[in-house]
């Protein structure tokens, strides 16, 4: 989950950031700060995922879930066509 993108998307809609992490409080999520070897395996999944219209918060993601052996959830279908190709497991939700 990229919190920038969630608080930006919420602001773009007339929410505050303060209102959407309120409301991840309330979840039981692992906050995770980005870090050097997060960013440089975001950086090296930027072409192969290029095609795909992946987002820099969409690397993000993918890099924790490449570096953690994590499975990635989303509702992107364009997230999902990269399921299997990047060694990183991605399931649709719907």
């Amino acid at each position: 989950m990229n919190i920038s993108e969630c608080c930006s998307r919420a602001v773009e809609r007339g929410a505050t950031a303060d209102a959407v992490l309120a409301m991840i409080a309330g979840y039981d999520l692992e906050i995770v700060d980005c870090g050097l070897e997060q960013a440089t395996e975001a950086a090296r999944l930027r072409e192969p995922t290029r095609a795909a219209g992946a987002s820099l918060g969409d690397g993000m993601c993918l890099a924790l879930a490449k570096l953690r052996g994590g499975t990635i959830y989303t509702a992107d279908r364009r997230m999902g066509a990269l399921d299997g190709k990047l060694g990183i497991a991605i399931r649709l939700i719907r």
